[in-house]
């Protein structure tokens, strides 16, 4: 009798480790996209118009053995698996720019920045903290806009995880309650945050102006294309995730 007092004492502790494992289990199980993308392959969707995810392995050799595989069921829903090697010095090139793509007319005369009534947009990422010499992780979160048919292309920084900008400091500037240090390389314009964000919203009109009133891009300059995603240097030969919870735009022309 004995014997059997001490097996239920025991039986109670053991069926509570098989029901907390099994919700362990249930929290951590996969989720499933509607869509995949390797390499150079986009993910597009009937009833998210204007929009695609292009997983944009744009400079070598962000290619076998890397890896980077795309999975999204929208513009604002998306998560990427990245493989990318070990940077082999501290000065690391981008290698990826997994993003949502917006595409605009592309014309002359057409969506021009000094027309913009207002644009803003929200969003919510997720992504590995740290940098090259702490984990060799090296990548940043970002808007990317170009104009004038790929001419000009301005990118805002919102997380910046071991990333340095290129170019040189042309200002720094509060706008919309941000504060940003801005970059200009060629015809490239980076606006940093000084603090980095997860998640929040980004007024993107006053960025356009900042440039315009400073002579750097003409108010008759036209949009391209919109971008918010990942620019990614390194993820020290492991596989990372990097997910975009949430993304908006919200936007308006005279």
């Amino acid at each position: 009798m004995k014997r059997l007092l001490s097996l239920l004492a025991v039986l109670p502790l053991f069926v509570l480790s098989i029901a907390t494992a099994q919700a362990a289990h249930a929290t951590t199980k996969t989720r499933t996209f509607s869509c995949t993308a390797d390499a150079f392959q986009a993910c597009s969707f009937a009833n998210d118009p204007g929009w695609d995810v292009y997983n944009n392995t744009w400079n070598d050799p962000a290619m076998p053995p890397n890896s980077y595989t795309l999975f999204a069921n929208s513009h604002s829903d998306w998560e990427l698996l990245a493989n990318q090697e070990t940077c082999p010095t501290l000065d690391c090139a981008v290698e990826a720019y997994v993003s949502s793509q917006y595409n605009y007319d592309n014309k002359a005369g057409s969506q021009e920045v000094g027309h913009i009534k207002y644009m803003s947009s929200y969003f919510s990422e997720t992504m590995p903290t740290g940098n090259l010499t702490t984990n060799g992780f090296d990548a940043e979160a970002a808007y990317d806009i170009w104009l004038n048919n790929y001419g000009i292309e301005v990118m805002i920084w919102v997380d910046n995880q071991g990333q340095t900008p290129a170019g040189s400091v042309i200002g720094t500037a509060r706008l919309a309650g941000r504060e940003y240090t801005i970059y200009k390389a060629g015809n490239t314009y980076s606006f940093i945050l000084k603090q980095n964000l997860t998640h929040g919203e980004i007024d993107i009109l006053p960025v356009l102006q900042w440039l315009t009133a400073n002579k750097y891009v003409a108010d008759s300059s036209y949009m391209t294309q919109f971008n918010f995603g990942f620019e990614i240097c390194s993820t020290n030969s492991k596989t990372d995730r990097l997910a975009v919870n949430a993304l908006t735009l919200q936007q308006r022309f005279k």
